[in-house]
């Protein structure tokens, strides 16, 4: 930038002198119009993504009851006979037993959703770019 200002000045001061020497007023004679003619190479910006704090959240399939099964130990039975005055009368006699009603709970089937990020570029002027390539042209 500073070298372009230079420039400009230097045609100013150059100008000014042309028109001294040829004319008293800008009306008595035709001054060519010059300007600096430049041409650049793009450069890119230096960019880094400032991103809000990501939005998310579980989402559960419906509640599956758990899966139970009864587990019960093996009978204790005996026959327990009688004498009786017509003979003898049998019978099979059990134990109560203590069964148990064993129960294993679903694991729920749960994801996290996210929104899609919420996020802005921060540039800042890139540190090197080619100088751009000036020259004047005229009328």
């Amino acid at each position: 930038m500073y070298n372009i200002r230079n420039l400009q000045l230097k045609r100013d001061q150059e100008l000014r002198k042309l028109n001294n020497e040829r004319c008293m007023t800008s009306t008595e004679c035709d001054v060519p119009k010059c300007n600096w003619v430049c041409e650049s190479e793009p450069c890119a910006k230096d960019c880094t993504p400032r991103c809000e704090p990501p939005q998310c959240r579980v989402q559960c399939e419906p509640h599956k009851p758990p899966v139970c099964n009864i587990e019960c130990p093996a009978p204790k039975c005996r026959v327990v006979c009688k004498k009786l005055e017509c003979g003898d009368k049998c019978y099979t006699e059990c134990q109560n037993i203590g069964c148990k009603l064993n129960c294993v709970p679903q694991e729920p089937e749960c994801k996290t959703i996210c929104d899609k990020p919420k996020c802005e570029s921060e540039c800042i002027l890139p540190k090197s770019c080619p100088l751009p390539k000036c020259y004047m042209k005229c009328d």
